[in-house]
């Protein structure tokens, strides 16, 4: 929800696709980069991840969300 308030298209996939297939549908979407939601993460820290696709060498950031 916080994404789409602030104007960010984004996509919605749970269950989340086997790792090992999310960069292929990663890139046959286009997809830059993507948001990934844990619930230990959410629930301890209130914190999610952001990770670029199409770059592995860019560093995973983690963020706070409020």
């Amino acid at each position: 929800m916080l994404l789409w308030g602030l104007g960010i298209n984004a996509r919605y996939l749970h269950p989340v696709l086997h790792l090992e297939g999310l960069d292929d549908y990663c890139a046959q979407q286009n997809i830059q980069w993507i948001v990934i939601v844990q619930n230990h993460m959410m629930r301890e820290k209130q914190q999610v991840k952001i990770q670029a696709v199409n770059n592995h060498s860019d560093a995973d950031v983690v963020t706070n969300v409020s």
